[in-house]
């Protein structure tokens, strides 16, 4: 199979897929509780990552990640699939669980400037940033599909093998070229504007 039919089926895939997401939120929007099930064993695993990337513990990836479903439920009809991708949404409904989870759990001996630079990198996410779609026109697009999958749609590394027929290895090796790619462009772009 050519490189770039195997890309168009993976694109089709991920495009089925978040169609199926974006039937699944109308149907819970409307109160469809088999819907909202279908929801959940769709996605569960992928915002429990996201979770735990930024709370770092499972115990509590877990609890941040029931409270998205809980968000999920209660914000369904507040989702517009004509504004993005159904799994974008969710994912953000993820982070800021997330993140509103470290922010109500810090101790009062803690102070915010030690976790400024890593709120700040958290509190908007990286596909929403305008700039983005400028860095990510100018990756190749195995580095712009894999990075594509695993920052909007939540794949993790192993997930990323299994939909793209490549190693673990290679996906992480994909990511790891493409962020620095994207590094790259970004440090450009900063001394230009210096």
């Amino acid at each position: 199979m050519s490189s770039a039919l195997k890309t168009a089926d993976q694109t089709a895939a991920i495009d089925r897929f978040d169609l199926a997401l974006s039937r699944l939120l109308s149907a819970t929007a409307a109160g469809d509780t088999r819907a909202f099930r279908a929801l959940y064993d769709a996605i569960n695993r992928r915002l429990f990552n996201i979770a735990l990337r930024i709370v770092g513990q499972p115990v509590i990836a877990e609890d941040v990640t029931q409270d998205t479903f809980v968000r999920v439920w209660s914000q369904a009809k507040q989702f517009d699939p004509a504004k993005g991708p159904a799994m974008a949404w969710i994912s953000r409904i993820a982070r800021n669980a997330a993140i509103d989870h470290v922010r109500r759990n810090r101790t009062q001996l803690e102070d915010i400037a030690d976790h400024v630079d890593h709120i700040a990198s958290l509190a908007d996410p990286v596909i929403e940033r305008l700039d983005m779609f400028s860095g990510f026109s100018k990756l190749a697009d195995k580095q712009r599909e894999v990075l594509t999958l695993a920052l909007v749609y939540g794949y993790t590394h192993e997930e990323l093998a299994t939909v793209l027929c490549v190693p673990v290895g290679t996906a992480k090796a994909r990511m790891r070229r493409g962020v620095q790619q994207l590094r790259v462009f970004f440090d450009q772009a900063v001394a230009l504007s210096s």
